[in-house]
């Protein structure tokens, strides 16, 4: 939703008057979102490469233990945006 309200800023900033965008504004706002532009969602980072593919999204790879208890193995990619 944060991505979608901010692509809807960008979009609704680069028009001469506030009125409606098309689908086709809004999905170029959305590819601004790139790793200079990076905003903070519930999951982690978000910003999106060339191809539109999220950038270093974090990954969190779990596993289990013999006793059945769930352990986290490691986090990949970046959770905080700016860090």
């Amino acid at each position: 939703m944060a991505a979608l309200l901010t692509g809807s800023q960008i979009a609704l900033a680069g028009r001469s008057s506030n009125k409606i965008f098309s689908p086709s504004d809004l999905q170029l706002a959305l590819r601004k979102i790139t790793a200079s532009r990076a905003i903070q969602g519930v999951s982690g980072q978000i910003s999106s490469g060339p191809d539109g593919d999220p950038i270093n999204k974090a990954v969190v790879i779990l596993g289990g233990d013999p006793y059945g208890f769930v352990e986290l193995e490691s986090v990949q990619g970046i959770f905080l945006s700016g860090s």
